[in-house]
């Protein structure tokens, strides 16, 4: 698995990679060991595909297709096990977030939220779905507004900002949002990440820090 390539080991009893565990295998009675690495698309070595023999012996040609086949397949298994293990760790992720967050397609259309973003707009997923991520504007911020940021998305990949946007019962709240372009394999960006940071408490803290600092409290 270091050396990251096939280790055909015909008779592990004269093998020097094998001399520390000849009393183990001696034990287990096997005598040769034939070890195929399987990799990543990225070439990094996942494991190792191993068949051992009850005598000394080499593979042939037809062996050694037969084995590469296998770690082939090997390799495609244990890649999905950690693809699926990678996304049930970023659902997590994403649903335990304390900010609210939405994934966009390119329309762009709301493909996914958390529970957060219920949270903080009052909206469920059933009713924002499908739709686009203006639903809950404010009404507050003009044309040019959203052009200069869609104009930095394409430019940059990505924009921030504070935004007044408006919840489900009407309230409008201010908030810091964060727009991040999603690339896939190709370079093309395929999605939108949304990151929803609700200020409301905090502009009300900055109030009334404001109203201690310059106002008198009896007089106001």
């Amino acid at each position: 698995a270091w050396r990251g390539e096939p280790i055909i080991v015909a008779d592990i009893d004269d093998h020097p990679y094998w001399q520390p565990f000849l009393e183990h295998t001696q034990r287990a009675n096997i005598h040769a060991c034939w070890s195929v690495p399987f990799k990543d698309d990225k070439d990094s070595v996942l494991g190792t595909f191993a068949i051992y023999h009850r005598k000394p012996c080499e593979p042939t040609p037809a062996d050694l297709v037969l084995i590469n086949e296998f770690a082939s397949l090997t390799a495609l298994a244990v890649q999905k096990v950690l693809a699926a293990e990678s996304l049930k760790q970023a659902a997590a992720v994403f649903e335990s977030s304390r900010e609210g967050v939405v994934i966009t397609d390119l329309e762009p259309r709301i493909v996914a939220i958390n529970r957060a973003y219920t949270e903080i707009t009052g909206y469920t997923k059933d009713q924002v779905v499908g739709k686009n991520p203006k639903v809950i504007r404010s009404g507050r911020h003009g044309q040019l507004f959203y052009q200069a940021m869609w104009e930095s998305i394409n430019r940059t990949g990505g924009w921030r900002g504070e935004v007044l946007d408006r919840r489900k019962n009407g309230e409008v709240y201010p908030k810091w949002l964060i727009i991040a372009a999603v690339k896939g394999d190709d370079g093309a960006v395929s999605h939108y990440i949304e990151t929803h940071f609700d200020l409301t408490e905090r502009k009300r803290s900055e109030e009334r820090i404001n109203q201690l600092a310059f106002f008198d409290q009896l007089t106001g």
